[in-house]
């Protein structure tokens, strides 16, 4: 789960150990198919589409990818500007 802001929302075991928090990163970025956490809900309309219908997962994923092309298009072209 990632915020708004491309902040990664993970849940580490123990929050004092490094290696729990890198364990728990790399769980969120393998996970394909996470099961429901309220906790990671941090965009409440993407979640909502998320978790909602076939109709609104679709919505979901479309907006996902437009929001993907996006992203690279603007750092693709601040790359070329600089």
């Amino acid at each position: 789960m990632v915020t708004e802001d491309g902040i990664p929302f993970y849940f580490p075991r123990q929050f004092a150990e490094a290696r729990s928090h890198i364990e728990a990163i790399v769980a969120m970025l393998e996970e394909e198919d996470p099961a429901y956490d309220p906790r990671g809900q941090l965009n409440m309309e993407a979640a909502k589409l998320y978790w909602g219908s076939k109709d609104e997962k679709k919505e979901y994923n479309k907006r996902l990818r437009r929001f993907v092309k996006f992203s690279h298009d603007v750092k693709q072209w601040l790359t070329e500007s600089l």
